[in-house]
């Protein structure tokens, strides 16, 4: 076999092992996602996720019509909740009630006009 060939072969096989191997990281397989979207008037201050098994996340500032995305990979049973600050006024509530060790999916947490917070599975921005 010529140099040439061999080098080809070389980089075939590396492109197809690095596709399988960077695959799941670049796509969060395996991972729970939250999108926290602003679809108020006003900007929001920042959001903290937090839950058994997972780091306390603060996102924002959003401002508005923004969004921002966060993935983990819950390590313990529990709820899943939100404490949004915005026009210095806090609010709490659940945004998953007893989410599973290890378990994946996405869900939306949408913050509408008179603090009023929604939960979608799916997110389309005709809401």
């Amino acid at each position: 076999m010529n140099n040439i060939l061999k080098y080809g072969v070389f980089v075939f096989v590396a492109v197809i092992a690095s596709f399988f191997y960077l695959k799941p990281i670049l796509q969060h397989e395996g991972e729970y996602r939250v999108v926290v979207v602003n679809t108020s008037e006003r900007p929001v201050s920042h959001i903290e996720i937090t839950g058994k098994g997972i780091d306390k996340r603060v996102i924002g500032p959003l401002h508005v019509g923004d969004m921002q995305d966060y993935y983990f990979i819950p390590s313990q049973d529990g709820d899943l909740l939100y404490s949004v600050s915005q026009d210095k006024q806090k609010f709490n509530g659940i945004i998953k009630a007893n989410l599973k060790k290890n378990e994946e999916g996405k869900i939306y947490v949408v913050v509408g006009e008179m603090h009023q917070v929604k939960i979608y599975n799916e997110y389309d921005a005709a809401y």
